[in-house]
């Protein structure tokens, strides 16, 4: 729905008004057929909740989500159903009361359900399985970048970032003086020890956050193939394939991480990032020093500013 869009900075609050204010909606229309003599089970309620927030999350959120994480707001959404239904033991017995009557089949009607469900519920398992081993090419949303241009400024933690005039503070010789062609020296070097130069004590510190934070993702070479990884399509962004290719700068890294995958501009989208900014998380520092580590990890020479 782009003719709707989130406020930008506003969205995780937003997002919540609204799904609020459409449970507001739901429940408001619920009274008024209760005054009026037509009272909704708690059943039916439930089911037309579950619908109402599935079709919000599936065409209202734009850039559309990802499956996997439209999967887990469904899941959260259909266990918190569940918890208000069961709230009580009459909410519970309501709930369940049409459920009960259709096994049962006391009745033309409800034998009628029953006979439709146990053809309908076997079709649709061979349907959905038969769909899923289809060989689709579909056409995107529209075109998209992997790795977009990052806009020159960005609000990072309150502070206005500028990319094309920022560098790394923690790429400094053994003087303490920014580095520029002379980091390659460091490449191969072990960042453990005693007396390290401050180079490779931001690699060392920057791979404890990174082990801390990021590993369960992008993995322990940095390949994208975490633990988690198999959650998410396309998996987490690899630092020893494409980004050998990119080889983005230090400062195009740091706004990335620090701001995540909704932030990232509008040739990125369809969004297919899952990544969270790291803002919420790490300091700038923090961030700064994963920067170090992914460079010096990978051994990739990006394009040096003088």
């Amino acid at each position: 729905m782009t003719w709707l869009p989130f406020i930008d900075g506003l969205m995780q609050l937003q997002f919540f008004v609204e799904i609020a204010g459409l449970t507001l909606v739901l429940s408001g229309l619920s009274l008024i057929l209760s005054r009026a003599g037509m009272p909704v089970n708690k059943f039916w309620k439930a089911v037309g909740l579950f619908i109402s927030i599935f079709l919000y999350l599936k065409y209202r959120v734009y850039p559309p989500m990802p499956f996997s994480v439209l999967a887990t707001y469904v899941v959260v959404t259909l266990a918190a159903i569940l918890l208000w239904v069961s709230s009580s033991e009459e909410d519970w017995q309501d709930f369940r009361r049409p459920i009960i009557a259709t096994l049962d089949a006391e009745t033309q009607t409800t034998k009628i359900i029953r006979a439709g469900l146990m053809v309908f519920l076997p079709l649709l398992a061979w349907y959905l399985t038969w769909d899923s081993m289809l060989f689709k090419i579909n056409e995107p949303i529209e075109l998209r970048t992997v790795y977009p241009a990052i806009p020159r400024n960005a609000l990072v933690q309150g502070k206005t970032f500028d990319v094309e005039s920022s560098h790394n503070p923690f790429r400094v010789d053994d003087s303490g003086h920014y580095l520029t062609a002379t980091g390659k020296k460091y490449v191969n070097a072990i960042p453990f020890g005693e007396s390290l130069p401050p180079y490779l004590v931001a690699v060392r510190e920057g791979g404890d956050i990174y082990f801390h934070e990021c590993v369960l993702c992008h993995g322990a070479n940095l390949s994208g193939g975490g633990l988690y990884a198999s959650a998410f399509n396309p998996y987490p962004i690899s630092f020893t394939s494409l980004f050998q290719v990119l080889r983005p700068w230090h400062s195009d890294f740091f706004v990335r991480t620090a701001k995540g995958g909704m932030w990232l501009p509008p040739e990125a989208f369809p969004w297919l990032s899952t990544m969270p900014p790291m803002e919420e998380h790490l300091s700038m520092d923090d961030i700064w020093k994963v920067t170090l580590f992914v460079y010096w990890h990978t051994g990739i020479d990006p394009y040096w500013e003088n």
